[in-house]
Formats: structure tokens, sequence, C-alpha cells
């Protein structure tokens, strides 16, 4: 299959390449409209106790709409409530009156509106709601602000920030723009060095550059084709460049490489690529194979955050093994024995023979069992933090924007004027299931459940029915039936805490600390236990709010790891068996795999939860790393082990004994494989600079897993380990020419000539 794959490419290569340029042509269009399409959202969980709760008071209270922007206008020194201030908010008014996206526009002049004004840091906040769409609330923004320039808001002193989710996912999708750009700009040079040392030669190193770049803006292309149909996170577009670079780099290499060692015995370019695609193509096909297994276990857990990685992942990956098994057999098969032109001088001298890597093994060899157990006793060792290991979803993390974002001071505004617990409270939603909210004895059950709930020490106060207008329960059945006689304050709040029907009320539990404190989540624990006892037959309650949203996703997540570890291991034993035509190696390869996990997870815990790396501060792990981490690494490492057990494989197929045959295949591949893993290690590491914690955790986990993997696990126990094992590397209880047939190898000398 392989080989006859390569000869379409060897054969009419400048078609190959033409139409490649086409593809690419089209994805330049395409791609850079990916961003626009993408959410910051994807956290809650469709079903959950918090979304169906979210979305009856979103549709059945008064006073919620679809989106919302927030504009925090600020003049320091000045009162708020001072001529220029109202001057400037009916500039405001006026200017946006006409906007028919804009539902309501209520201001510290409005009707109702007079929390909006912050008199104590001369603030005010002008709250614009619109019936929309995220993607036309995001669009609205620039004329949002463009507006307000030109009526000069930003004048005499005055400055304005536009806050909100949709500034907030667009912000934060302008970092995940950035966290590329800084990849392109820090790692993309580092990369080439690397690849100059290990080919040598421009041109060589070159070529998985070129391909690294077509499989990211051709994998971007696509995903924007994918969210015409579906909504996607943007976190995708970091984890596609993580991939992207590390694995379509990571392929063309091996095959770039064989390539020049066949050219080197002779073979013509056509034939070189051909026997390249039938080696190390097949090594790099079932590698990816396992990548995409791996990954595909991320839609597991049905969110749509991990839903978007998962399809980002499968689609570089498969684009990856795409130019590798096309354009660059292309490629190789013009450029020939040009593909060594502008060679360096500096570069790794090829180690075999007598050179160094053949005295490492002659040396481990000697003691396999020592190595293997000191081995296992390092990775043993870093993975015992794991037995600490934290995490959850961070909710309302507008504090990982950078500090000079403008979504995020205005955020910082609110949060100043209101408190983190009165702009993120825990919701209760109460319902008579027919009766009425206002009635005497619902009013009762309100008025116990606001002083029950009011009393826990996380809780700094309940705005609830009977707690915004002191009375009895009899008292206020009676008042509520005659809203307009209410005071202006409670009157006010009225709409947000009854529904339109008068059978559903809300309980703001305002807590003393942030949504993502213990305190807090300890709080929604406690309520969620509490509050079926605390109900009277007939009534229902629900808890939901940003606290409430991120503990059902952490669930969600939590809940789905057993099935996405079985899912891996599964799929993983079953291509790496077709892979090696043995059962136990599979099973060596997945135990070993096992360590570098479990120990990158410990050495996270150490970095991130514990706050030992220099500028992090110690909170839990975002529940998404230990997931993304698993399923990625399982993927990449299999990588190696297919390279180097294939090269073995190679060997002892031909008649070399065990022992033999582990040294020509671990010598012929061990100083390729270190050299992609500094690749790979580099791409992974830059992103500890990135704008997001949770790419920064995941980044710097998979360049520590990957550096162990290649160091260790390849260079000392994969060669101990399948010494001790001697020919029960290559047993199956069946007959292994049956169970795994062999691909037939293509001859040279029935290749096409080099064109």
């Amino acid at each position: 299959m392989f080989a006859r794959i390569a000869s379409v490419s060897a054969r009419w290569p400048r078609t190959v390449i033409a139409l490649w340029v086409l593809l690419l042509a089209g994805s330049l269009l395409l791609a850079p409209k990916l961003p626009d399409h993408l959410t910051s959202e994807g956290f809650s969980i469709p079903g959950s106790e918090s979304a169906q709760a979210s979305e009856r008071i979103r549709t059945g209270f008064d006073g919620f709409y679809g989106q919302t922007l927030t504009v925090v206008l600020d003049h320091p020194g000045s009162a708020a409530g001072d001529a220029q201030f109202t001057g400037k908010l009916q500039t405001a008014e006026k200017a946006l009156r006409d906007e028919p996206i804009i539902a309501r526009l209520t201001s510290p002049a409005s009707k109702g509106g007079e929390s909006l004004a912050d008199e104590k840091n001369g603030r005010v906040f002008i709250q614009i709601d619109m019936d929309a769409t995220e993607k036309e609330a995001r669009a609205f923004i620039p004329v949002v602000r463009d507006k307000l320039r030109s009526a000069g808001l930003d004048r005499d002193g005055f400055r304005f920030d536009i806050t909100g989710s949709p500034a907030l996912t667009e912000e934060m999708n302008e970092v995940s723009l950035s966290n590329v750009e800084m990849v392109e700009r820090i790692g993309l040079p580092i990369v080439f060095v690397l690849l100059l040392l290990v080919f040598g030669s421009v041109v060589a190193a070159l070529l998985p550059l070129l391909m690294g770049m077509f499989t990211i803006v051709l994998t971007l292309a696509v995903i924007y084709l994918f969210t015409l149909y579906m909504p996607l996170s943007s976190t995708l577009t970091n984890v596609v460049t993580m991939l992207g670079l590390g694995v379509a780099i990571d392929y063309a290499l091996f095959i770039t490489q064989r390539f020049r060692e066949e050219l080197a015995k002779g073979s013509s370019s056509a034939s070189a690529a051909i026997l390249s695609l039938s080696t190390a193509g097949r090594s790099v096909f079932f590698a990816g194979l396992t990548v995409m297994a791996s990954l595909s276990s991320l839609f597991l857990p049905n969110t749509m955050f991990f839903r978007s990685i998962a399809l980002g992942g499968l689609v570089v990956v498969f684009v990856s093994i795409l130019t590798a098994f096309t354009l660059l057999p292309a490629l190789l098969t013009l450029l020939g024995s040009r593909v060594d032109r502008l060679r360096i001088p500096f570069a790794f001298k090829s180690r075999s023979g007598s050179g160094f890597w053949t005295r490492f093994i002659s040396v481990l060899l000697k003691r396999p069992a020592l190595f293997l157990t000191i081995g296992v006793l390092f990775f043993a060792a870093l993975a015992w933090p794991i037995s600490k290991l934290e995490m959850h979803i961070p909710v309302a993390a507008f504090q990982e924007l950078p500090k000079d974002s403008e979504a995020r001071l205005g955020m910082e505004a609110l949060t100043e004027h209101y408190g983190l617990g009165e702009s993120f409270p825990v919701k209760l939603l109460l319902n008579t299931n027919g009766g009425s909210a206002t009635g005497a004895e619902a009013l009762k059950t309100v008025d116990r459940l606001t002083r029950q709930f009011g009393d826990k020490d996380g809780v700094q106060q309940v705005v609830s029915l009977t707690s915004v207008y002191p009375a009895s329960p009899e008292q206020l059945a009676a008042a509520y039936q005659a809203p307009d006689r209410l005071p202006a304050e409670a009157r006010a709040q009225l709409h947000s805490l009854l529904s339109r029907g008068g059978r559903e009320t809300v309980l703001y539990l305002i807590p003393k600390e942030g949504p993502t404190s213990e305190k807090t989540r300890a709080l929604v624990r406690e309520i969620r236990a509490e509050l079926p006892s605390a109900l009277p037959g007939g009534y229902s309650g629900q808890v939901t709010g940003e606290t409430a949203t991120g503990m059902d996703f952490d669930k969600q997540v939590t809940g789905s790891l057993p099935q996405i570890v079985l899912y891996i291991l599964i799929l993983s034993f079953v291509l790496l068996a077709l892979a090696f035509r043995s059962l136990l190696l599979p099973l060596k390869a997945i135990l070993l795999n096992g360590l570098v996990t479990a120990s990158t997870l410990g050495a996270l815990v150490i970095l991130y939860q514990w706050g030992h790396l220099p500028s992090s501060t110690a909170q839990a792990l975002n529940v998404g790393t230990p997931v993304l981490i698993c399923a990625i690494l399982f993927g990449l490492s299999i990588d190696y082990e297919v390279i180097i057990v294939s090269r073995i494989k190679e060997a002892y197929s031909r008649g070399q004994d065990n022992r033999s045959a582990i040294v020509e295949g671990f010598t012929a591949t061990t100083g390729m494989i270190n050299g992609a893993a500094s690749i790979m290690v580099v791409v992974f590491g830059v992103f500890l600079f990135a704008g997001f914690r949770f790419v920064q955790e995941l980044g710097v986990g998979l360049a520590i897993a990957i550096l162990m993997d290649a160091v260790i696990v390849r260079t000392v126990l994969v060669p101990a380990s399948m010494h001790l094992l001697g020919r029960l590397n290559w047993w199956t209880p069946w007959n292994h020419r049956t169970l795994f047939p062999k691909e037939k190898k293509p001859e040279g000398k029935k290749s096409p000539k080099a064109v």
C-alpha cells in the first residue's frame, strides 16, 4: 500500500506539487477567517443541573438577554454624578440609542440604574443588552468603540473600556492568536537550527519546516469549514499549532532521513522515495493512527471544549500524514541528491559502528536489569505527587488575560464596584411546580431558605423575594399583588427574582470569595446536598451560576476519565500489535507510556499546583490538562516507539539475533529520535510564555514528557527491556504470518526512474 502511494508522487511529482500549491492558495483564503468563528465558551454541560437552571432563568425571567456588553466610563478624581459625567452619559446614550441590535441600554441616568454609578472610584457603567448571537455581539464591539470615540468619550480626561462575555471572548481569541505568533517568532527559528544540526543541510532542514507550515495552514482552513456547522473553542488553535509543528515536522524528518540513507546506498531518487515511504512511512502511518486514536478519546466527555480539541487534533494529524505521504515524496523525488545542498560544517555526524551510541548501547546491554530498575525508580519518584493532584476548570477566568487587556480592566472595575461574589453569585432556582412563587406558603419557603443558606460561613448575603423588602410572608404576599406600590429598590430587582409566569423565583447567594475558590465550591456542594430536604413537597430546586457550571463540567470530565483511559489503551494496543506483529511489545509500550504520563502529571503538580515554577501561582491544575496530557502524550510517545522498534524488527527479520538487531535499530534511530524530540520539546516548551495558564500547563507538560520519553524511555528502557525479553519480543499465541501479514517491500529496480 505504502509503495503504491509513494509511486504516484514519484511518477508525477510536478503534478502533485501543483495540486498542493492550489490547495495551499485556497487555504490561505479561508484560514484567516477562523478566529471570528471560534468561542471561548463550551464549558456548560447540556442536560446538567446548572445548564437546565441557567436556560430556564434566561428564557423565563425578564431582564436576561442573549448577550451583554458593559462600557466602563472612568475619570479619576471626578464624582460619578457631576455635570461632566452626566454630559458624557447623555452623549453615549445618544450615540448608541438607534442601533437596532440593542434591546436595552441602561446607565445611572436610567430608571433603576442607580447602582451603575461607582461614586467611590469615579466610574459609571453603561449596560448594553442585546438579543443577538455571540458572533453578532462580537462584531458589534468595534462599532460601539468607534461611536464612543467619535462622541468624545475618550477626551477631557475620560477613558472607557468595553467588557462583558463577548468582549472577553474576542480578547481570548486574540491571545490565542498571539500564542501562535509567539511560536512562529521564537520557536520556528530554534526548530530550524535543530533541523540544521540533524541534517547538516539547509535544503533538507527546510523540508520538514515547510511540511509543518503547510499542515497548519491547511488544518486551520478545514476547521473553518467545520465552524460553519458547529461551535468550536478558540483553544484549538493553540493545540493545532503544537501538534501541527511537532507531528508534521517529526514525520517529515523521519522520512527525509530515510530517503537520504537510501540515496547513500545507491538508489535513484524515485526509488529512494518509494523505499522511504515503505519503511519509515509505514512507521509514520501507524504512529499517526495511534495519535489519532488517542485524540478521538476526547469525544467521550461530550463537551464542546474537548470536542473542539479532538476535532482539531484529528484534522492536523491527518493532514500531517497526508503531506508526508504525497507532497514530501514528490519534493524528494525532484530534489534527489540536491536534498543535501548547502551543507553546514557544524552539524551532528552520523554515529554508527564504533560511535558514541554503539558504545552506549554496549554498556547498557551488559546490565539491562540495572538500567531498567534505575529508570523505573526515577519515574516512580517523580510520579508520587500525583496522589495530591487537584484539578478543576477555572471559571470567570478573566484574570488570565494580559493585565492591560481592555476587557480585563473593565471586569476588574465591575468586580471592584460590586465585589467578586455579587458579580458571580450562586443562583438557586426555586420552582413551585404550578403554584405561585409570591403566595404566602411559597414565600415562607423562600424566607426559610434565605435564612438557612444565609447563615453559612461562605455566604455574604442572600438576595431573594423576602430580603429585598423585609416583611412577614403574609404581608409580602399581599404586597406582591400590587408590585407598583413596592419601594423603588425592591421593584427594580423584581424582574430578576420572579419569573414572568410567577411560578419560579431565584435566590442569589453572594459568596464571600470568588467563583473559583474552594470555599465557594464547597458552598455549592452543601447547598445541593441540603436543598432536597429543605423543600416542601411539590417544590423543586436547582443550583446554577459560574461555580456550579464549572463543577458540573469537572464532574462530566472526571467521570469520563476511566472510559478515556480504557479507550486509549485498547486502541493503542490493537494498532501497536498490528505495527509490531507482537503482543508483548504493545503491552510494554503501554506500561512505559503510563510511567511517563504519571511522572509528567507529578511534575505539573510540583510546578503549577504547588507553585514552584517561577511566576506561577499555586492553584489546582486545569481539569483539561491531565486529560489532554494523557490523550496527546500516549499518541506522541508511540511515534518514537514505532520508529525504533520497526528498525529493530527490520534487522531481526533479516536473520540477526535479538541483541544485534537491538544494536542496529538503536544506533540507526536514536540520534534521529533525539533530534525529533528536541524539536517537539522546543515547540511545546515555547508555550511556557503563552497568555493562558491552561496552555502553559499543557505545553510545559508535553515538553517535559517528550524529554523524559526520548532521553530515558527510548534511550534506556526500550532497549533494556527488549534485551531482557529476547525472543519473547515477537511472540504471539497464533501464527503471526496469518494474524499479522507482512507487507511486501518493493524492489528498487522495479521502481520508476528518477524524474
